[in-house]
């Protein structure tokens, strides 16, 4: 793995009620991120290349990509394109 990757969180670095930013199966080869809360972890393995798979409190399912907000000077890992950070669909946030 190169220093200008982005490192993909692993499973034990995201808990339930955490904000995340990860990628929906219909935006893999896009890259757009979606903002949201986990409502549940999907993923049984400690790590996965693409990204630990969680459910979002909307019930939408993305592959998590960040534990912080993207920048659009960050690194994105070879295997993913990279996030349009113009284009981040934020999810979860009802009241």
């Amino acid at each position: 793995m190169q220093e200008t990757e982005m490192k993909i969180p692993r499973r034990s670095e995201i808990s339930t009620g955490q904000t995340v930013w990860g990628v929906e199966k219909k935006n893999y080869k896009s890259g757009t991120l979606t903002k949201g809360t986990v409502a549940q972890i999907l993923t049984n393995k400690e790590q996965h290349p693409r990204g630990i798979k969680v459910k979002l409190t909307d019930g939408v399912v993305v592959r998590v990509q960040s534990l912080t907000p993207p920048t659009d000077d960050e690194p994105q890992t070879l295997d993913q394109p990279p996030a349009r950070i113009s284009s981040i669909c934020h999810r979860g946030n009802h009241l």
